[in-house]
């Protein structure tokens, strides 16, 4: 059984041409008569034009076209729970579903029916990749980590005083909140009971209604309210947010490496070193202008280090775990204070941050075993600004 779009210049036209046949048993559709005034209107009814735009309907409830009100309604209430109880991104689907419209006219038997033939459909479609002129499935598994980060809403720059060659930068880290995010996702079976329930926990302590919601779209909601926490935001120089920002994760990395070498392991600190001015190199080398950031980065991280050069081996395990603590407090910003706004309540705000970031680090590096995430986001989000 195949579906087979309406896709010909006859098909565009007042013709017998317009009957479509759909897989799964959808109806056949007959072309539409204007020849009297009194006729019912049908599926395929449309103003006396040249083109007839195509419709679908479900049950021969009222024709859904492309641009109506009722594609939306299809959307949040067949398609959504659908790639949610699949677990499916959402990310995409709702253009796919105006492409699906535009192309078929036919009348399907139930939402049953009809997600079952839109969800074959789907199976076949694939989307350009952003830059790399490839092709990759339109269906793609859910992941919290895969999120996209949220837009920044429109006046948040002037509120946070931004200025010309600043960031927005976090005090605790996009990374730190999406980890966190992504092993509590991960504890449970996915789309579990459980795993929904704690998700409307997590999005209940931190202001969201997550009832008659579904999973997915729970998830994406809290990962929008605690990115984009205001008191956790603020203006500063772009540069050195971004260089560092590369460095954390390369020296994360590295320090995790050396944690998982054998137990009584050893390794030469001078060697340690020259790896850690690799991640500094490559982190200044994915960005421009900014070697004067880097060597002054370099320069801190050395004299960090410079405890273990008196040694030609020390334990893996030792520097290791320094490391890792250096790239996760890399990842840790300190609010600068150069806005007035900034400076008010700075202390008592910056502290708050520091706890929650503490608590977000002890849960992560414990597989989500210390600390309850419900709690560390509702703090999280009550830290006042100002």
């Amino acid at each position: 059984m195949k579906t087979t779009p309406a896709n010909t210049a006859a098909q565009n036209t007042r013709s017998n041409a317009h009957a479509v046949q759909l897989q799964g048993g959808g109806q056949q559709l007959a072309p539409p008569d204007y020849s009297g005034k009194t006729q019912e209107p049908g599926l395929l009814d449309a103003a006396d034009t040249d083109v007839v735009q195509r419709v679908i309907s479900i049950g021969g409830g009222r024709p859904i076209t492309h641009a109506s009100a009722r594609l939306n309604d299809l959307y949040n209430q067949v398609v959504l729970p659908w790639l949610d109880e699949k677990g499916y991104k959402q990310y995409g689907i709702k253009s796919q579903l105006v492409s699906y419209v535009r192309e078929n006219n036919a009348d399907f038997e139930n939402p049953a029916h009809f997600i079952h033939v839109f969800g074959g459909w789907l199976t076949t479609r694939t989307r350009p990749v952003r830059g790399g002129g490839k092709e990759t499935p339109v269906l793609k598994q859910f992941s919290p980590k895969k999120m996209a980060r949220p837009v920044w809403p429109d006046g948040l720059r002037e509120k946070l005083g931004f200025q010309k060659g600043d960031n927005i930068r976090h005090v605790v880290r996009n990374a730190t909140l999406l980890r966190a995010i992504t092993i509590e996702y991960e504890k449970f079976a996915v789309r579990s009971p459980e795993q929904l329930a704690r998700m409307r926990e997590i999005a209940a302590g931190v202001g969201i209604d997550g009832d008659e919601v579904p999973l997915q779209e729970i998830v994406n909601r809290i990962y929008h309210r605690v990115y984009l926490n205001e008191s956790n935001l603020f203006a500063g120089q772009g540069p050195f947010n971004q260089i560092i920002g590369y460095a954390a994760d390369g020296m994360q990395r590295l320090g995790n490496n050396l944690l998982a070498e054998e137990e009584d392991a050893t390794v030469n600190p001078q060697a340690i070193k020259g790896l850690v001015a690799d991640v500094i190199a490559d982190a200044a080398g994915r960005l421009r202008g900014v070697a004067g950031v880097a060597a002054e980065l370099q320069g801190i991280v050395n004299s960090l280090l410079e405890v273990y050069m008196q040694h030609d081996q020390v334990p893996a395990e030792e520097i290791g775990g320094f490391i890792l603590d250096m790239g996760i407090n890399l990842g840790f910003d300190l609010i600068d204070g150069r806005v007035a706004a900034d400076q008010e309540n700075i202390a008592a705000r910056q502290g708050g941050l520091i706890r929650c970031e503490t608590a977000l680090q002890d849960f992560i590096r414990s597989g989500g075993a210390n600390g309850n995430l419900a709690e560390i986001f509702r703090d999280f989000v009550a830290i006042a600004r100002g």
